[in-house]
Protein backbone atom coordinates (compact mmCIF):
# COMPACT_ATOMS: atom_id res chain seq x y z
CA UNK A 1 0.00 0.00 0.00
CA UNK A 2 1.38 3.22 -0.88
CA UNK A 3 2.17 5.89 1.89
CA UNK A 4 1.56 8.76 -1.05
CA UNK A 5 -0.25 11.37 -0.14
CA UNK A 6 -0.87 12.66 -3.57
CA UNK A 7 -0.95 11.18 -7.45
CA UNK A 8 0.81 12.02 -10.45
CA UNK A 9 -0.76 10.31 -13.70
CA UNK A 10 1.63 9.45 -16.16
CA UNK A 11 0.30 8.77 -19.66
CA UNK A 12 1.43 5.81 -21.72
CA UNK A 13 0.26 4.92 -25.43
CA UNK A 14 3.66 2.94 -26.45
CA UNK A 15 6.22 0.82 -24.45
CA UNK A 16 9.16 3.66 -22.55
CA UNK A 17 11.28 3.76 -19.27
CA UNK A 18 8.25 4.05 -16.57
CA UNK A 19 8.75 7.07 -14.11
CA UNK A 20 9.11 5.59 -10.46
CA UNK A 21 7.42 6.25 -7.29
CA UNK A 22 4.82 5.87 -5.19
CA UNK A 23 3.02 9.22 -6.24
CA UNK A 24 3.49 7.92 -10.15
CA UNK A 25 0.31 6.60 -11.64
CA UNK A 26 1.37 4.61 -15.40
CA UNK A 27 -1.72 4.61 -17.20
CA UNK A 28 -2.17 3.05 -20.63
CA UNK A 29 -4.14 5.71 -22.61
CA UNK A 30 -6.28 4.54 -25.64
CA UNK A 31 -6.37 1.12 -24.69
CA UNK A 32 -10.08 0.97 -26.35
CA UNK A 33 -8.52 2.50 -29.32
CA UNK A 34 -5.67 -0.27 -29.31
CA UNK A 35 -3.83 -0.32 -32.81
CA UNK A 36 -3.36 3.16 -34.73
CA UNK A 37 -1.63 5.99 -32.98
CA UNK A 38 -0.63 9.08 -34.21
CA UNK A 39 3.43 7.28 -34.58
CA UNK A 40 1.07 4.40 -36.34
CA UNK A 41 0.20 0.76 -35.44
CA UNK A 42 1.59 -0.27 -31.79
CA UNK A 43 2.80 -3.75 -32.96
CA UNK A 44 1.42 -6.64 -30.58
CA UNK A 45 4.66 -7.20 -28.73
CA UNK A 46 4.25 -3.41 -27.29
CA UNK A 47 0.82 -4.26 -26.94
CA UNK A 48 1.14 -7.03 -24.72
CA UNK A 49 3.85 -4.87 -22.74
CA UNK A 50 1.28 -2.62 -22.15
CA UNK A 51 -1.35 -4.80 -20.89
CA UNK A 52 0.64 -6.34 -18.85
CA UNK A 53 2.71 -3.42 -16.87
CA UNK A 54 -0.36 -0.69 -16.81
CA UNK A 55 -3.86 0.08 -16.00
CA UNK A 56 -5.99 1.37 -18.79
CA UNK A 57 -7.75 4.29 -19.54
CA UNK A 58 -10.94 1.84 -20.60
CA UNK A 59 -12.40 0.79 -17.43
CA UNK A 60 -15.24 2.76 -15.74
CA UNK A 61 -16.72 5.63 -17.33
CA UNK A 62 -14.20 6.32 -20.14
CA UNK A 63 -13.77 7.75 -23.41
CA UNK A 64 -10.84 5.68 -24.19
CA UNK A 65 -12.22 4.37 -27.68
CA UNK A 66 -11.74 8.17 -28.85
CA UNK A 67 -7.70 8.72 -27.70
CA UNK A 68 -6.75 9.09 -31.67
CA UNK A 69 -8.98 12.20 -31.55
CA UNK A 70 -8.71 13.10 -27.68
CA UNK A 71 -5.02 12.30 -27.40
CA UNK A 72 -3.76 11.98 -23.77
CA UNK A 73 -7.38 13.96 -22.73
CA UNK A 74 -8.63 10.10 -22.15
CA UNK A 75 -6.39 9.59 -19.81
CA UNK A 76 -7.41 12.67 -17.70
CA UNK A 77 -11.43 11.90 -18.19
CA UNK A 78 -9.98 8.21 -16.76
CA UNK A 79 -8.39 9.63 -13.65
CA UNK A 80 -11.26 12.58 -12.79
CA UNK A 81 -14.31 10.06 -13.39
CA UNK A 82 -12.75 6.82 -11.94
CA UNK A 83 -9.79 7.32 -9.30
CA UNK A 84 -11.00 8.32 -5.52
CA UNK A 85 -8.53 11.95 -5.84
CA UNK A 86 -10.65 13.66 -3.30
CA UNK A 87 -8.65 12.10 -0.84
CA UNK A 88 -5.34 13.75 -1.91
CA UNK A 89 -3.35 16.76 -1.06
CA UNK A 90 -2.49 17.03 -4.59
CA UNK A 91 -3.19 15.50 -8.08
CA UNK A 92 -1.08 16.19 -11.40
CA UNK A 93 -0.40 14.66 -14.68
CA UNK A 94 2.43 14.50 -16.98
CA UNK A 95 3.34 12.50 -20.28
CA UNK A 96 5.85 9.80 -21.19
CA UNK A 97 8.01 12.12 -22.05
CA UNK A 98 7.28 15.20 -20.39
CA UNK A 99 7.54 15.78 -16.83
CA UNK A 100 7.52 18.98 -14.66
CA UNK A 101 11.42 20.16 -13.25
CA UNK A 102 11.23 20.78 -9.63
CA UNK A 103 14.63 22.14 -8.99
CA UNK A 104 16.82 24.05 -10.43
CA UNK A 105 17.82 21.91 -13.64
CA UNK A 106 16.14 24.53 -16.24
CA UNK A 107 17.83 27.23 -14.97
CA UNK A 108 21.20 25.59 -14.76
CA UNK A 109 20.76 24.01 -18.56
CA UNK A 110 22.25 25.57 -21.58
CA UNK A 111 20.69 27.88 -23.38
CA UNK A 112 19.46 26.91 -26.67
CA UNK A 113 16.30 27.16 -28.93
CA UNK A 114 14.35 24.14 -27.13
CA UNK A 115 14.93 25.82 -23.98
CA UNK A 116 14.92 30.11 -25.06
CA UNK A 117 11.37 29.10 -26.78
CA UNK A 118 9.58 25.67 -25.70
CA UNK A 119 10.95 25.77 -21.66
CA UNK A 120 12.17 22.43 -22.40
CA UNK A 121 15.33 20.50 -21.20
CA UNK A 122 16.11 17.09 -22.97
CA UNK A 123 17.48 13.94 -20.83
CA UNK A 124 17.54 10.59 -22.24
CA UNK A 125 15.32 8.14 -21.79
CA UNK A 126 17.49 5.74 -19.70
CA UNK A 127 18.40 8.64 -17.25
CA UNK A 128 16.90 8.97 -13.23
CA UNK A 129 14.71 11.70 -14.73
CA UNK A 130 12.76 12.20 -10.85
CA UNK A 131 16.48 11.99 -9.49
CA UNK A 132 17.24 15.28 -11.91
CA UNK A 133 14.45 17.12 -12.32
CA UNK A 134 13.47 16.97 -8.71
CA UNK A 135 10.52 15.33 -9.03
CA UNK A 136 9.90 13.88 -5.25
CA UNK A 137 6.96 14.04 -2.96
CA UNK A 138 8.45 16.26 -0.39
CA UNK A 139 9.26 18.74 -3.32
CA UNK A 140 6.10 18.66 -4.54
CA UNK A 141 4.35 19.20 -1.01
CA UNK A 142 6.90 22.01 0.03
CA UNK A 143 6.14 23.59 -3.27
CA UNK A 144 2.24 23.79 -2.93
CA UNK A 145 2.50 25.17 0.63
CA UNK A 146 2.77 28.54 -1.51
CA UNK A 147 0.98 27.44 -4.76
CA UNK A 148 -2.08 26.09 -6.23
CA UNK A 149 -0.35 24.50 -9.19
CA UNK A 150 2.52 23.96 -11.13
CA UNK A 151 2.63 24.23 -14.67
CA UNK A 152 5.34 24.55 -17.56
CA UNK A 153 6.58 28.09 -18.76
CA UNK A 154 4.65 29.64 -21.10
CA UNK A 155 6.02 29.45 -24.11
CA UNK A 156 8.02 32.10 -26.28
CA UNK A 157 6.69 31.92 -29.72
CA UNK A 158 7.49 34.96 -31.27
CA UNK A 159 11.43 33.73 -31.52
CA UNK A 160 10.39 31.70 -33.93
CA UNK A 161 8.37 34.11 -35.68
CA UNK A 162 4.78 32.68 -34.68
CA UNK A 163 2.96 35.72 -33.13
CA UNK A 164 -0.54 34.40 -32.19
CA UNK A 165 -2.13 31.00 -30.41
CA UNK A 166 -4.17 31.37 -33.64
CA UNK A 167 -0.99 31.28 -35.85
CA UNK A 168 0.61 28.53 -33.65
CA UNK A 169 -2.45 26.54 -34.61
CA UNK A 170 -2.67 26.81 -38.10
CA UNK A 171 1.13 27.31 -38.81
CA UNK A 172 3.08 24.01 -36.56
CA UNK A 173 0.36 21.71 -36.41
CA UNK A 174 -0.39 19.56 -39.57
CA UNK A 175 -3.40 18.64 -40.85
CA UNK A 176 -5.84 20.63 -38.93
CA UNK A 177 -7.94 23.81 -39.75
CA UNK A 178 -8.84 26.72 -38.17
CA UNK A 179 -12.75 26.63 -38.80
CA UNK A 180 -12.89 24.14 -35.39
CA UNK A 181 -11.23 26.14 -33.48
CA UNK A 182 -13.64 28.93 -34.80
CA UNK A 183 -16.13 26.41 -33.40
CA UNK A 184 -14.54 26.01 -30.07
CA UNK A 185 -14.44 29.99 -29.79
CA UNK A 186 -18.65 29.70 -30.57
CA UNK A 187 -18.92 27.50 -27.88
CA UNK A 188 -16.91 29.25 -25.17
CA UNK A 189 -18.23 32.42 -26.47
CA UNK A 190 -21.88 31.12 -25.96
CA UNK A 191 -21.08 29.56 -22.18
CA UNK A 192 -18.47 32.10 -20.57
CA UNK A 193 -19.25 35.42 -22.07
CA UNK A 194 -17.74 37.02 -19.81
CA UNK A 195 -14.28 35.88 -20.29
CA UNK A 196 -13.92 36.24 -23.89
CA UNK A 197 -11.99 39.36 -23.84
CA UNK A 198 -9.59 37.04 -21.99
CA UNK A 199 -9.84 34.90 -24.38
CA UNK A 200 -8.92 37.01 -27.14
CA UNK A 201 -5.88 38.47 -25.39
CA UNK A 202 -4.61 35.07 -25.02
CA UNK A 203 -5.40 33.72 -28.56
CA UNK A 204 -3.60 36.89 -29.62
CA UNK A 205 -0.61 36.38 -27.58
CA UNK A 206 2.43 34.46 -28.77
CA UNK A 207 2.99 32.94 -24.76
CA UNK A 208 0.97 29.97 -25.03
CA UNK A 209 0.89 27.38 -22.63
CA UNK A 210 1.71 24.13 -23.69
CA UNK A 211 1.77 20.21 -23.19
CA UNK A 212 -1.31 19.98 -20.32
CA UNK A 213 0.64 18.70 -17.75
CA UNK A 214 0.25 20.06 -13.81
CA UNK A 215 0.03 19.60 -10.60
CA UNK A 216 -2.55 20.91 -8.83
CA UNK A 217 -4.84 21.10 -5.32
CA UNK A 218 -7.70 18.17 -5.89
CA UNK A 219 -11.07 21.10 -5.65
CA UNK A 220 -8.88 22.81 -8.62
CA UNK A 221 -8.27 19.39 -10.68
CA UNK A 222 -12.25 18.66 -10.34
CA UNK A 223 -12.95 22.52 -11.38
CA UNK A 224 -10.82 22.15 -14.72
CA UNK A 225 -11.95 18.96 -15.85
CA UNK A 226 -15.70 19.85 -15.26
CA UNK A 227 -14.77 22.66 -17.21
CA UNK A 228 -13.11 21.35 -20.12
CA UNK A 229 -14.92 18.46 -21.14
CA UNK A 230 -17.96 20.50 -20.48
CA UNK A 231 -16.66 22.82 -23.68
CA UNK A 232 -15.32 20.16 -25.84
CA UNK A 233 -18.22 17.80 -25.29
CA UNK A 234 -20.28 20.84 -26.42
CA UNK A 235 -17.88 21.52 -29.43
CA UNK A 236 -17.60 17.73 -30.54
CA UNK A 237 -20.38 17.28 -32.52
CA UNK A 238 -19.95 20.11 -34.15
CA UNK A 239 -16.57 18.95 -35.81
CA UNK A 240 -16.17 16.32 -38.16
CA UNK A 241 -12.73 15.05 -39.02
CA UNK A 242 -14.14 12.13 -40.93
CA UNK A 243 -11.73 12.86 -44.01
CA UNK A 244 -8.66 14.40 -42.51
CA UNK A 245 -5.25 12.82 -42.04
CA UNK A 246 -3.95 10.72 -39.11
CA UNK A 247 -2.62 14.00 -36.89
CA UNK A 248 -5.69 16.10 -38.12
CA UNK A 249 -8.10 13.85 -36.21
CA UNK A 250 -6.43 14.42 -32.95
CA UNK A 251 -8.21 17.92 -33.61
CA UNK A 252 -9.98 18.05 -30.44
CA UNK A 253 -6.91 17.08 -28.85
CA UNK A 254 -5.00 20.30 -29.64
CA UNK A 255 -8.25 22.16 -28.84
CA UNK A 256 -8.08 20.50 -24.91
CA UNK A 257 -4.49 22.08 -25.35
CA UNK A 258 -5.34 25.80 -26.04
CA UNK A 259 -8.36 25.42 -23.49
CA UNK A 260 -5.67 24.12 -20.81
CA UNK A 261 -3.51 27.40 -21.59
CA UNK A 262 -6.53 29.49 -21.29
CA UNK A 263 -7.37 27.63 -17.51
CA UNK A 264 -4.32 27.93 -16.10
CA UNK A 265 -3.02 31.19 -16.94
CA UNK A 266 -6.13 33.20 -16.72
CA UNK A 267 -8.95 31.53 -14.63
CA UNK A 268 -6.40 30.58 -11.63
CA UNK A 269 -4.70 33.45 -9.87
CA UNK A 270 -1.50 33.74 -11.32
CA UNK A 271 0.50 34.61 -8.05
CA UNK A 272 -0.99 31.16 -7.44
CA UNK A 273 0.63 29.51 -10.24
CA UNK A 274 4.48 28.62 -9.99
CA UNK A 275 5.65 28.11 -13.86
CA UNK A 276 8.66 25.66 -14.17
CA UNK A 277 10.81 24.20 -17.03
CA UNK A 278 9.70 20.77 -18.94
CA UNK A 279 11.79 17.85 -19.39
CA UNK A 280 11.70 16.21 -22.72
CA UNK A 281 13.03 12.50 -22.69
CA UNK A 282 14.75 12.12 -26.12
Amino acid sequence: MSDSRGKILVTYYKRYPLLEGDFVLPLHVGRAACQPTKDGEVGSAEQQWLTRHLPGDDTGDNISARNREYSECTGLYWLWKNYDWRKLDYIGVFQYRRQLILNDLFDRARRDREKEVYKCVHLKKNQDVCALAGIHEPRIQELLRDYDCIVPHRTSLEKMGIHSVYEDYVRKIPGVHISDLFLLEGVFREKYPALWPQWEAYVSSPNKLMYQIFITKPEIFHAYCSWLFDLLFAADPLIDTSLYTVNGKRTMGYLAEILYGFYFTTIIPQEKVLPVGVTFLE
